[in-house]
């Protein structure tokens, strides 16, 4: 925990560890004078120890991807107010001021029912409109030609609105200067734990080494086909405890038993998560568009977000 007394970024104390991400700790800071900072008075501060610079090409690429952040602007994406760099001897400091957010897509799955004896209750309606909002956020960031490379609920917040309601923004974009090498670097498969489930059968070929081409845009269109059928299985009620993959109408469960290893073989040999019968069928195809186990046959987010907004998935 960081000491009260300890100044933050400019105009702002970090008074509270509030967790940590894949690269860095996240900390609550309190705005102690007026700046730019949408009228927000709490945010969050995301601290990145980027290591020594080891190579000044790889460095720079680095830093203007992270400069990039206070550039996208949009309502699908956690607003970046500010972003401090400090280089020293041996280390590369990162912080980042960015939007609040106390709550993501994987804690509401979680609460998640289409019962209304469950503890959260959800209409056709919103599935489609969460559908759409994260689809908008990766299209904006693929037409700025940036990979998220690590799409899962856990970094897609929420924001609370007005009408009781909620928004889904893509978040850990600060990530992004480690994803850029992550996704042509290790063997060891077992890094993936809590992710490996929605990652493309070209990024698990990379994991476990296997000559691929490298992860692109596409990547991203599987992890929200993935996302989109979580969503609707969680909240339309045909979640099951058993998660079904196919392959040319055969059919394989896997569950909890299953190791990462098999699960990654059976991925990379073609088979894809099976699309349950009570998912609306134009939102169903919607999905069976992104989990295509060749990338050249899968929709660009663009495409999606067409075909989710032109579709009338309520039955």
């Amino acid at each position: 925990m960081l000491s009260r007394r300890l100044a933050g970024l400019a105009g702002t104390r970090y008074y509270r560890n509030f967790g940590s991400g894949t690269f860095g700790r996240v900390y609550k800071g309190k705005i102690t004078r007026p700046g730019n900072y949408k009228g927000a008075k709490i945010v969050a501060v995301k601290r990145i120890e980027l290591g020594a610079v080891t190579n000044q090409e790889t460095w720079e690429k680095k830093i203007d991807r992270l400069r990039q952040l206070p550039t996208l602007v949009h309502d699908n994406i956690v607003p970046c107010h500010l972003v401090r760099i400090t280089k020293n001897i041996g280390k590369t400091t990162v912080e980042i001021m960015m939007e609040l957010c106390e709550s993501d897509l994987a804690c509401c799955l979680k609460k998640a029912t289409h019962s209304s004896t469950g503890h959260e209750t959800y209409r056709y309606d919103d599935v489609e409109r969460y559908c759409k909002e994260i689809t908008a956020g990766v299209d904006l960031l693929h037409q700025r030609n940036i990979i998220h490379g690590d799409l899962k609920p856990a970094n897609i917040l929420t924001k609370d609105l007005p009408n009781g309601r909620k928004r889904l923004l893509i978040g850990d974009l600060e990530d992004l200067v480690h994803m850029q090498e992550s996704v042509t670097c290790s063997g060891d498969i077992t890094q993936l734990h809590g992710t490996f489930s929605y990652m493309s059968p070209e990024m698990l070929k990379k994991f476990s080494m296997i000559r691929t081409e490298s992860p692109g845009r596409k990547t991203d269109v599987w992890c929200l086909g993935c996302i989109m059928l979580e969503i609707a299985e969680r909240c339309l009620g045909s979640k099951t405890d058993k998660k079904l993959l196919q392959k040319n109408g055969e059919q394989i469960t896997v569950d909890d038993s299953v190791s990462m290893s098999r699960y990654t073989i059976l991925i990379i040999d073609g088979y894809v998560p099976f699309v349950s019968a009570d998912i609306p069928r134009k939102l169903a195809a919607c999905i069976q568009l992104c989990l295509k186990p060749a990338p050249n046959q899968r929709v660009t987010a663009g495409m999606l977000l067409d075909k989710l907004s032109l579709a009338d998935i309520i039955p």
